[in-house]
């Protein structure tokens, strides 16, 4: 049976819910919120020790029921150590660890061979102890293994696991606790009364009728009082079962004959597990069994990390994980040595206590006291323990849990993670939880490449309207770029480009050469392109095709060197005058798509002149005459600065010739290029309206003629000719509002 506490998480949203909500609740003292977190402990260590006596006869049947006594010994000291030494991972709370059925389930075919090795011959006390050494060494593998995990930090990546995936993982474990209790009260189904007058006497049917009753009066309890009412429901159960006995005189004798109480292990021929066990060990059997041990340390290691996410999410709260991987280490490694099976966090037991008791440490400290007690008085304890009481827990707890991350799961979840979440619970029923944690993995990656393949790898999608080089153009050269935008468009790439998205960009990219003009220049913008698959690496071949095709370009802006390794290793023709090929930025491949599209409709760089960007902003050229000559000429060599970043000079710059650079400086005073100015732009208009501080450096990258407007002429102009004055402003405020359109284009568009 695999313990239900290998992945899960009880339902601990039903008494928080009441106080989210706002309804009354009576504040507690201390010493009342104690006596609430003992008597949680209480039940956790109850349902500890019975799971660790059920574990003991479970490892050693049969010929080997000798090392049932040993067995709970070392699995009760081993769930103590293992909770003690976990009670500082969460601050005002408590986690439970202890011995766990998954690996044993793994290991029982190791086992089964050493009892067949006993029957055949082998000595006992050798069987005993190879069979302890059976689950003493993969307790010692698991502890190599999540020391491994803790060094590489490894526990994150559960995290990364669909919410589906980890709610299908912890419903499965509350169905599996339902199972479990059914289980334990009817192993062989077949042997089942068919006549039903005779299955409502049959011990089986009465024993499983008390169960749901007792699940039944622990729900009711716990939803009449959050604090005291499973307690309270659980001692009256028992209490009114041996008053039952006593009353109707049947007695502990009677009941334990008719299988209303816990078998009492077999007994056997006396053994006592010692230190030096290892020394008797069968070591062909021991060897055999190592693949199964590799198997149980793997499956205890993702259930460690799979149940801290359990435990963060039951107690809303976050669990140092790395510390719990280095703490689980220690224990198995330390507890593997004396015998015991492997042991992690239980995070049906760290919640179910959270649930009864609140957060507290006292929680844990009276589970060990329980598990204490139940190591001096074990064969007591057992021998006079209902079973009705351990299986209505079990069904109480588990359908709590499945309730929780199942059933109610249907009204918040889409109908495609809600059947996954039952698939994994199906699948848990039908072969175990080995292959729900398989099927898990595969669906994770699955929900993982279709969620990332709904991204859009396409941030934004521009052409000239919106996006244009940082080259500031004059009016003719302008009007060419606008009559012309859709010839040129600048795709923004994001993300990891893989086989469930390159095709987006592929399908788009075709849509264009198909349906726009002829000869269109296509930019793949790849700065925010973090990798790229083979997939990806194939479409581009795709693009070349399409490109040859459609004589079009496809520029690819801005890609990562390892990124261009990557295809230029799988033959990618990216040269120069290739149909597809690279750029070191985007705005380099803007400027050369603006430059081939101006140069295609004859601008040639005399188009546009200082005194035809002001004819056209205004419309009277006789003004313009006349504005040029208040405004001072200036031949400027290359390399002079025309502009110095913090001066408060307020003059403003038409070009007439000649190219300017706009260059910003980084922290430790490094110049980098902004924008450019060609012919007909104008420059510093802004700074000197707003009457700041220039904000770059401008410096002639060639040759220049300029005509400078200084706030001195302004101020003459607007004294002297207030008519070529008002001209000048309608003139600046028509450059600044386009600038402002653009902006705004831009924006909406990346938006």
């Amino acid at each position: 049976m695999i313990s239900p506490s290998r992945i899960t998480a009880v339902r601990t949203d039903i008494p928080e819910r009441r106080h989210e909500a706002g309804a009354a609740r009576v504040v507690r003292g201390p010493a009342v919120r104690a006596l609430v977190a003992a008597g949680a402990g209480v039940i956790v260590g109850l349902d500890l020790l019975g799971r660790m006596v059920a574990f003991a006869i479970l490892s050693f049947a049969g010929p080997l029921s000798a090392g049932v006594d040993p067995a709970i010994v070392v699995f009760l000291a081993a769930s103590i150590v293992a909770t003690l030494i976990a009670l500082p991972l969460v601050r005002g709370a408590t986690v439970i660890s202890g011995v766990q059925s998954a690996p044993l389930m793994v290991l029982l075919p190791g086992l089964l061979a050493v009892a067949q090795a006993v029957e055949a011959g082998l000595p006992l006390a050798t069987g005993l102890a190879t069979g302890f050494a059976i689950l003493g060494g993969t307790a010692i593998v698991t502890g190599l293994f999540t020391g491994v995990l803790a060094v590489l930090d490894a526990g994150r990546f559960v995290r990364l696991m669909p919410y589906p995936v980890m709610a299908g993982f912890l419903a499965a474990a509350g169905a599996l606790m339902i199972l479990a209790a059914v289980q334990m009260i009817a192993p062989d189904p077949a042997a089942l009364p068919v006549d039903l007058a005779t299955a409502i006497r049959s011990d089986l049917v009465v024993n499983l009728g008390l169960a749901l009753g007792f699940a039944v009066l622990l729900s009711l309890g716990a939803r009449m009082s959050p604090d005291f009412g499973a307690v309270a429901a659980m001692v009256a159960g028992i209490a009114a079962f041996f008053v039952y006995l006593a009353v109707s005189g049947m007695g502990v004798d009677g009941a334990r004959q008719v299988g209303l109480l816990l078998s009492v292990p077999p007994a056997g021929q006396e053994w006592t597990l010692e230190p030096q066990f290892w020394l008797s060990v069968e070591w062909p059997l021991l060897i055999d069994s190592v693949p199964l041990a590799l198997a149980a340390a793997f499956l205890s290691a993702l259930g460690l990390m799979l149940n801290i996410s359990g435990v963060e999410i039951g107690l809303r709260g976050e669990l140092r994980s790395r510390r719990a991987l280095y703490q689980s280490a220690a224990v198995n490694a330390l507890t593997g040595l004396a015998g015991a099976s492997a042991s992690f966090i239980s995070s049906t037991s760290t919640l179910m206590g959270q649930s009864l008791g609140g957060n507290s440490k006292i929680i844990g400290i009276a589970a060990c006291g329980v598990m204490v007690v139940g190591l001096v008085l074990r064969h007591e304890i057992i021998a006079h323990a209902p079973l009705f009481v351990v299986t209505g827990l079990l069904l109480f707890v588990g359908y709590g849990i499945l309730g929780h991350w199942f059933l109610q799961q249907r009204r918040v979840q889409t109908t495609e993670d809600w059947l996954i979440i039952g698939g994994l619970v199906a699948t848990t029923l039908a072969w175990g939880m080995l292959p729900a944690i398989a099927l898990g993995i595969v669906l994770s990656c699955m929900i993982f490449a279709m969620t990332y393949a709904r991204l859009d790898p396409i941030r934004s999608e521009m052409d000239l309207s919106a996006r244009r080089s940082t080259v500031d153009r004059g009016p003719v050269e302008t009007a060419v770029l606008d009559a012309n935008a859709a010839g040129v468009v600048t795709l923004s790439l994001q993300g990891y480009l893989f086989f469930g998205s390159v095709d987006q960009v592929v399908a788009r990219v075709r849509d264009l050469m198909t349906t726009g003009p002829t000869d269109r220049r296509i930019i793949l913008e790849c700065s925010a392109v973090s990798g790229l698959d083979s997939a990806a690496v194939a479409s581009m071949h795709k693009l070349e095709y399409l490109a040859r095709t459609h004589r079009a370009d496809v520029v690819l802006a801005g890609l990562r060197p390892d990124l261009l390794a990557i295809l230029q290793r799988q033959g990618i023709a990216l040269s120069a005058d290739g149909a597809v090929r690279t750029v070191a930025s985007t705005d380099s491949a803007l400027q050369e798509a603006e430059a081939a599209l101006i140069g295609r409709d004859g601008a040639t760089d005399a188009t546009d002149d200082a005194r035809s960007t002001l004819v056209a902003a205004s419309g009277d050229s006789d003004a313009i005459d006349r504005l040029l000559s208040r405004m001072i000429r200036e031949d400027v060599p290359a390399g002079h600065r025309i502009i110095e970043m913090g001066s408060a000079a307020g003059d403003i710059y038409i070009i007439d010739s000649g190219r300017l650079g706009v260059f910003g400086r980084t922290a430790d005073g490094r110049p980098f290029r902004m924008r450019s100015f060609r012919p007909g732009a104008v420059v510093g208009e802004i700074a000197s309206y707003l009457d700041s501080p220039r904000t770059a450096d401008v410096i002639a990258e060639e040759p220049s003629v300029l005509y400078r407007l200084s706030p001195e002429t302004v101020e003459d102009l607007t004294r002297s000719d207030t008519v070529l004055a008002a001209l000048w402003h309608r003139i600046a405020a028509r450059m600044l509002a386009d600038k402002l359109r653009r902006t705004n284009e831009l924006i909406r568009e990346v938006g």
